[in-house]
Order: C-alpha cells, then structure tokens, then sequence
C-alpha cells in the first residue's frame, strides 16, 4: 500500500474476514428442518441473498412469509440463541479468508481498523475474542444496530472525512449501507455474491491476495 490517504478501513465479518457463511446458512437449514425442504429450501436461499440482515429480522421474515406464524419477541430471542449455540463454536475456528489474517496483522499498523457485522455485538466480540485478533480493531459493531449507524459512530468519534474510509462486505446490504453514506465499498466475491447486480461499478477482490492492488490504485486518485 502506498501513500494511501485511506486512514479507515471497515470490514464485514462473515464472508469478509472468516469463511463461515456456510455455517450460518447449514444452523438455519437445520433449525426449519422439521418445516420441510420447501421452507428449508427458501430459508437457505434467502439468507444467501440478503446476508448483511441480523438474525432476529430474518427469524421474523421466515415465520411471518413461510410459515404463517407471527412471532413474539421471546420466540426470536430463543430461536436466536439455538443459532448462537449450533454456529458460535464453528466460526471461532473456521478458517479465515485467504490473506485476511495476514493482511490485518499488517494493515492495523498504518490504518485504524473497525468490523461492522449483522452478528449480535456481544457474540461477535467473544468469537472475535476467541479468535485472538480483538485488539487489532478500534472499534467491533455488531447488531441490533444497523451498518449504517456503525459507519455514523465510526466517523463521530474517529473524526474521518468520508473520503478516507473504505468498507469491505459481501452483500448488498453492506454495499448499501456504504453507499448511503458515501463512502467507498468493495465488494469480496463469495459464492452468494455472484448474482448481485449494482447500480455503479464496484471494486472486487476474491480474497486478500487482490486487496493491496485495489489500495494501490484508490491512493493513485485521491
């Protein structure tokens, strides 16, 4: 990376920094497994598609569409913690993104680095914990707050132009989240984000081995 003015960079977590988005997708198949493989079948497809949504609003979403059923806010909390325990264990330690690891050992050096994930912030921070890479993070978001309100909190309290920041995710929710508030974005290819389609050209990287190039020639223009 050179002479970039990039002083922020913002990542997703699942998808961006750790390979675990089959993980998440098998613990929902599993918990609709006694609806069928109709409701197990579209639960699984659209949480490939709309991977940047929290947990308790996707619950919401496959009972009220699928099943019918209206849930009350205990019925969520409970379906949430059976996901917590059937995928905490596993994305503490699948393995990361090619590069991820290596790149944030070197990038926490020279930028201000922040994670921004649908994941509840309490279960993201003991994974990220666990995982032993926390302290080099300024800051770890998770839900019920929104990526956009992450990015607002980043830029209040780290005092960034927008022009300085760069988000890394995997879904169109991150894309726009990023887009609302006018920040770059990049997009890492997983097999879920292969269909997205967007409005304006978006930087790609399939993994971390393309993320200095990128960084390379974002500095050549700004």
């Amino acid at each position: 990376m050179k002479n970039s003015q990039k002083k922020c960079i913002i990542f997703d977590f699942d998808g961006v920094i750790v390979e675990s988005l089959d993980i998440k997708t098998d613990a929902f198949k599993e918990i609709y497994k006694p609806y069928g493989v109709k409701i197990v079948n579209k639960v699984a497809q659209y949480h490939k598609e709309n991977g940047g949504i929290s947990r308790y609003n996707k619950f919401n979403y496959y009972h009220s569409n699928y099943l019918g059923i209206d849930l009350s806010v205990a019925e969520i909390n409970k379906l949430s913690l059976t996901f917590s325990n059937i995928v905490k264990k596993k994305v503490s330690v699948c393995p990361y993104v090619k590069g991820a690891l290596e790149f944030i050992k070197s990038s926490s050096k020279i930028y201000d680095l922040y994670i921004s994930s649908a994941t509840p912030k309490e279960e993201l921070l003991e994974i990220v914990s666990c995982r032993g890479i926390d302290h080099y993070f300024q800051g770890i978001y998770g839900s019920p707050e929104c990526k956009s309100d992450h990015i607002k909190t980043i830029i209040k309290y780290g005092k960034y132009n927008k022009s300085d920041i760069l988000f890394v995710g995997d879904a169109v929710t991150d894309y726009e989240a990023a887009k609302k508030m006018d920040i770059h974005f990049i997009l890492r290819n997983t097999h879920t984000s292969i269909n997205f389609s967007f409005k304006r050209r978006v930087d790609q990287i399939n993994d971390f081995s393309d993320f200095n190039n990128i960084i390379d020639q974002l500095s050549d223009t700004v």
